[in-house]
């Protein structure tokens, strides 16, 4: 713990994997000292341009009038996408179908070909094929609605409390001394405010937002019992 050894990770394996991993071989809250949060991207759920599906409402209707029949993918189980999907039919009392991928990019394919109902998947990956027509987004897992497509809902406009947050951010061993902290966060400030970090957080479909040891901490502490909840909602067990 002294500064030199570092870890960036996305989110999954600090405030998910304590949920859906059994016998984790550590603990984000006792072995990790936070430093920043990079920054975050958006979920969102797309259907195929000529689905009968254009809300969030259309989708619930037809899964309580044929439960377990519509199919949606995911990153895999335990992803926010898969999380997303299950608290959707949860919540909305509409048994939706899970259909894991190992990644994110193969579900998204599959829905392009036409092989799932709808997908969830991260902005980056679907744009691209919404943009070119083959895909429609529906609506996004987030909280709010994403400042550069307003006009899409969020799902939570329909059905309350499905939201998902996806972010990335930097590490430290436990016992890291608060100055080394606090001067190793004030250097990845100075460098993701380059422009040549700005293009490539972008490229990654990621949004900087540059929180520090003491926000960053309290935001994983809110995470760990928000996915706490949600995976305990879901049904969803250790494997």
């Amino acid at each position: 713990p002294d500064g030199y050894t570092l870890l960036i990770t996305v989110n999954p394996p600090i405030v998910t994997s304590p949920f859906i991993t059994r016998n984790l071989p550590y603990s984000p809250a006792r072995d990790l000292a936070a430093v920043t949060m990079v920054g975050e991207t958006y979920i969102v759920l797309a259907v195929k341009p000529d689905s009968p599906f254009r809300t969030v409402a259309d989708i619930v209707a037809e899964a309580r009038r044929r439960p377990g029949e519509l199919s949606f993918g995911s990153a895999g189980v335990g992803s926010a996408h898969h999380v997303a999907g299950a608290l959707l039919g949860a919540l909305a009392g509409a048994h939706l179908n899970h259909i894991p991928y190992q990644g994110g990019a193969p579900a998204v394919q599959a829905a392009v070909a036409g092989q799932l109902d709808m997908t969830f998947g991260t902005l980056p990956a679907i744009l691209g094929f919404a943009q070119r027509g083959e895909l429609r987004i529906i609506a996004a897992a987030e909280p709010k609605r994403i400042p550069t497509l307003p006009d899409i809902p969020t799902i939570s406009e329909t059905v309350p409390g499905v939201e998902t947050t996806t972010w990335l951010g930097t590490f430290a061993p436990a016992g890291t001394p608060p100055e080394i902290l606090q001067r190793l966060h004030a250097a990845t400030v100075q460098a993701i405010n380059q422009p040549q970090a700005q293009a490539a957080l972008a490229a990654g479909g990621f949004v900087p937002v540059l929180e520090g040891p003491e926000l960053f901490s309290r935001r994983i502490a809110t995470d760990l019992r928000f996915w706490e909840e949600a995976i305990t909602r879901i049904g969803l067990q250790p494997q």
